[in-house]
């Protein structure tokens, strides 16, 4: 959880600043994406950038974490969907 909520706050602050102006990607872990608490943390966060630096997002999970978390990733991936961010 903190190592994900860290990378993401990391990501946010480089994609806000005027330097980034190519996509990003990020890789979840399980810990993260089972978490209601997490999905809210990341709506709020997601929402104070522009939808164009939203849509240079992209954030994966790797197979095995999806296979084990179908309804987390059908949250997570419906969020991101919602906010314009890629999942991979």
């Amino acid at each position: 959880d903190e190592i994900d909520r860290y990378m993401i706050t990391k990501m946010f602050d480089f994609l806000s600043s005027e330097r980034c102006v190519y996509p990003v990607a990020l890789n979840l872990g399980a810990e993260f994406i089972k978490k209601y608490v997490n999905m809210e943390w990341l709506k709020e966060n997601l929402s104070r950038l522009t939808p164009q630096k939203r849509a240079r997002i992209s954030f994966e999970v790797s197979h095995t974490i999806a296979l084990h978390n179908i309804e987390a990733m059908i949250s997570l991936s419906s969020t991101l969907r919602a906010f314009g961010c890629r999942l991979g």
